[in-house]
């Protein structure tokens, strides 16, 4: 009898072992740890990067015309060659080892520049002694000319090798949250991205306050010596995360290579062209195209418009780092938000009239008080319209043409949508002045969102409808 007491005392015990074993995994889910540490990592060398561009470019010499010029270029000539390497992972099926190959040639240049581009600005007394206070628009010398013309080339091949990582590891992580069947979900991972800007630019300004260049190096060579060791992580994090997807895709053999069979004599630019002719995804792209544009108008003209108002720099400084906190605080809910408003376009739609709010309140700011508080709606503008976006993108791509489509959603987002911020955005803030410019920009938005409310009444609602029928008849 003690025996068989034993035996289920010891069952039982095993049984709850397993259950918090279970329980324990369903809350960290360690192959999504890599995925989760990506994020950080490729963020965090986002914010030692993105927010010095122009200001390291006129450290070293060039006019802020002219790191306009560079900051405009490089983003529309590496724009082809990012979907061509989308479309290159889709033909080749080696989406682990390019990600890897792009990520050590990206860290080799990155952490290089300012040391590759030293022989052709330190000898220069004129360049070197240049202030920000004192640029205009003058001729360029020989030797001007010339250090323009390098930086534009160094500064194509940074974007060219590393605009197509966040597509590459979005398009990962989505199929790879798939593969939990809703226990996990790709706002999980993704609030990552923002807690790793923020340490970067906490990091990064502590950095440039203790940092003495020597040699006639800038005094920002720092935030690319910085980066350095972040790659290393990173690498690592995309090491182990193609070790995960090689299990999972172990796993669904059977099904791809069924689905694979079925497509394998359709050319993938085909399958891409009939997908993109569909008047949803043509909405969509409308969409993205819009919300990159808001997001790029905000990103480049905050600054300016805050300085306007006589905000701070310490206020200004928590201006952005309120953004980042609004993503942090979406992101792990956002799938739950999807499901509870009744699915991606919903969302989508919201994002589009955040923006016509966001721009509206930007335009009666009176105090730099005001644009803090818009800020928060970040949130929904960006944190909740970037999570659905991926989910929608995953369910009208077929595995064919997956990275093909992640791809074109980055270009479009984040490169097509801030050359047109970058050029015609600026030569409107000039113009109109920042305040017109954000009241265009909500007029835009609202009509674009009550475009997208009629398009959902009108077609979209009965496409889902007729999709719902469709399968409880079979």
């Amino acid at each position: 009898m003690s025996e068989i007491t034993n035996e289920i005392t010891t069952s039982s015990t095993n049984m709850k072992t397993s259950k918090e074993k279970d329980i324990r995994e369903s809350c960290l889910y360690k192959d999504l740890i890599p995925a989760k540490g990506y994020y950080l990592c490729m963020n965090f060398t986002l914010s030692c990067f993105i927010p010095y561009i122009y200001i390291f470019l006129v450290s070293i010499g060039l006019s802020i015309s002219q790191a306009g010029l560079v900051n405009g270029i490089r983003q529309i000539v590496a724009g082809v060659p990012s979907f061509f390497i989308g479309l290159l992972i889709d033909y080749t099926g080696r989406k682990r080892i390019i990600m890897l190959v792009l990520i050590f040639v990206n860290a080799l240049l990155v952490v290089s520049t300012p040391f590759v581009l030293y022989p052709f600005y330190h000898h220069n007394n004129k360049i070197m002694n240049k202030t920000e206070s004192s640029l205009t628009m003058t001729k360029f010398n020989a030797d001007e000319k010339q250090l323009f013309f390098i930086v534009l080339f160094w500064f194509i091949l940074l974007a060219i090798s590393r605009n197509p990582l966040l597509a590459i590891i979005d398009s990962t992580v989505v199929n790879l949250v798939k593969a939990y069947k809703g226990k996990a979900t790709y706002g999980i991972q993704r609030v990552f991205g923002p807690i790793g800007f923020m340490l970067g630019s906490i990091l990064c300004g502590l950095a440039l306050d203790f940092y003495q260049p020597t040699y006639g190096l800038s005094q920002y060579t720092i935030i690319f010596i910085l980066q350095a060791p972040i790659y290393i992580l990173m690498f690592i994090c995309a090491a182990v995360i193609t070790i995960v997807t090689i299990n999972y895709e172990n796993m669904d053999d059977e099904e791809n290579n069924m689905n694979l069979s079925e497509q394998e004599n359709i050319s993938i630019l085909r399958v891409l062209y009939q997908s993109c002719k569909n008047t949803s995804v043509l909405v969509f792209v409308i969409t993205l195209l819009i919300s990159g544009l808001s997001f790029n108008i905000i990103s480049n003209c905050i600054a300016i418009f805050l300085k306007e108002l006589n905000a701070t720099k310490s206020l200004t400084g928590a201006t952005f780092s309120i953004s980042s906190a609004a993503e942090i605080i979406i992101f792990p809910f956002s799938s739950k938000l999807i499901n509870l408003l009744g699915g991606t376009y919903k969302c989508i739609c919201l994002s589009i009239f955040s923006y016509a709010i966001r721009f509206f309140i930007y335009y009666v700011s009176t105090s730099p008080w005001h644009v803090f508080a818009a800020q928060l709606l970040q949130a929904f503008s960006f944190g909740l319209f970037w999570a659905a976006s991926m989910e929608y993108t995953f369910s009208i791509s077929t595995n064919k043409i997956s990275q093909s489509m992640f791809s074109l959603v980055n270009i479009i987002f984040f490169m097509v949508s801030a050359v047109i911020a970058n050029f015609a955005g600026g030569i409107l803030y000039d113009v109109i002045g920042g305040r017109m410019l954000f009241l265009s920009m909500a007029i835009l938005c609202f009509c674009w969102g009550v475009v997208l409310i009629l398009f959902y009444i009108f077609v979209e609602r009965h496409k889902i409808e007729g999709e719902k029928l469709n399968a409880n008849k079979n």
